[in-house]
């Protein structure tokens, strides 16, 4: 952001428009991971229960034991089906990934306003930062370790330096799409 040698002044407009894109750019990765977590979900669940079901009816057309009790995957698949149902409709799986894809078009269109703007106008960059938090009051609840993942990867991509990266310990990485890890603050890397 600034030359080498440079004092960054951080009440500057200039580093506030800066901050402004950096806010934007993580919140667009975020919800896109977001989206792109329930997609996968409900993928599964639905090849799930395609082979489930298909595995009932070949074994219910007869190519399976003819024994005279009917065979347990006969018992079992509706039953798997039924369930995995019941838990994409009680944690509105699509519902949520729709919310996250109108999300990510409104930040991808904030951030195309927010980079056609001068980062020398005051104004300009208090009204984007004011439709930042208009958009920010229909976000749900924040996966605290994937926006800190996003935040890492946008510091990255403009090569802010490891001093910006935070260390995100690996069981809250593996489990970071499922649990919101209250854990804050979150240690520098390199600290």
């Amino acid at each position: 952001m600034t030359g080498s040698g440079s004092i960054m002044d951080f009440q500057s407009v200039e580093f506030r428009h800066w901050e402004l894109l950096f806010d934007i750019r993580r919140s667009v990765r975020y919800h896109d991971h977001r989206r792109n977590h329930y997609l996968r979900i409900q993928e599964y669940f639905q090849f799930l229960q395609l082979v489930l079901g298909a595995a009932a009816v070949v074994q219910y057309l007869g190519t399976g034991t003819n024994d005279g009790g009917l065979p347990l995957i006969l018992l079992v698949a509706p039953a798997l089906v039924a369930i995995l149902s019941a838990i994409l409709i009680a944690f509105r799986v699509a519902e949520m990934a729709t919310k996250h894809s109108r999300l990510y078009e409104r930040f991808i269109e904030l951030e195309k306003e927010a980079v056609a703007v001068s980062d020398s106008n005051s104004d300009q960059v208090n009204r984007l930062r004011s439709k930042v938090l208009e958009i920010e009051i229909d976000e749900p609840s924040v996966f605290h370790a994937v926006n800190i993942m996003c935040h890492n990867e946008v510091a990255r991509s403009q090569r802010c330096g490891e001093d910006s990266i935070y260390r995100i310990r690996t069981i809250e990485w593996l489990l970071k799409d499922f649990c919101r890890f209250k854990r804050m603050p979150y240690r520098l890397l390199s600290t």
